[in-house]
């Protein structure tokens, strides 16, 4: 793809990043094989969603194939759209030296790591697989589902940290029951399977573009308190 470049792999430094953060950079850079690849993210700035992966198509060949470990901008990332990781794959990762500023966030199961803050007008929501997320600085959004667990490897560490504060309303949806879905969400971002009830992340990202609502209104709430 032209907005990228292939290149050995060199970890940038990220200082501001929490320390368990960093830690985790200095493992991964032990561990990487000696034909490693990046692809540096040349362009600042998309006009449009970014699909980073999906397993539902194949839109990662483009770099699949190639040994690519990290995909690293050195600066800012402005997102005008989505930013999408639908995948269960932990290679490549993703590393920004600056700010991230998108509408919304699927992530799976590429973990990131952001030097500076992280700006979503919509949701950063993570599906099954939602991996490691470092930030230096704040994270502000308006809604923030994460589902990420401790790894095997290091149960000490808590895969979600930040630096700054995060400024947004929060829900950890790894293990929330039928009942709380109904409480807090829209029932347009619910799907229904085999008699179970779920969050739909992709539909949550459709009612953020659409403008519609995620959350369950407060007047809808009471209502069915009183049903």
């Amino acid at each position: 793809m032209q907005d990228f470049e292939l290149t050995p792999l060199v970890f940038p430094a990220l200082p501001k990043l929490p320390s368990d953060g960093i830690w985790m950079l200095e493992q991964l850079s032990r561990r990487k094989g000696r034909r490693a690849q990046a692809l540096l993210i040349r362009q600042s700035r998309f006009d449009g969603d970014l699909v980073l992966s999906d397993d539902r198509v194949p839109s990662s060949s483009w770099y699949g194939d190639r040994q690519v470990e990290a995909l690293i901008c050195t600066g800012d990332l402005q997102i005008n759209g989505d930013l999408i990781d639908d995948s269960s794959h932990a290679k490549p990762i993703l590393i920004v030296t600056g700010s991230l500023h998108l509408r919304s966030w699927l992530r799976g199961g590429m973990s990131a790591f952001i030097d500076a803050e992280v700006r979503a007008s919509g949701f950063v929501v993570g599906h099954y697989n939602d991996s490691a997320l470092m930030v230096g600085g704040d994270l502000k959004a308006a809604g923030y589902l994460p589902r990420a667990r401790p790894y095997k490897d290091c149960p000490h560490i808590l895969p979600h940290q930040f630096g700054g504060r995060i400024d947004a309303r929060e829900l950890d949806v790894g293990d929330i029951d039928p009942q709380g879905l109904r409480e807090h969400f829209d029932p347009g971002v619910l799907t229904e399977e085999d008699g179970e009830i779920y969050l739909d992340e992709r539909a949550v990202l459709s009612a953020v573009r659409e403008r519609r609502p995620v959350w369950r209104l407060a007047a809808d709430r009471v209502e069915q308190e009183q049903v």
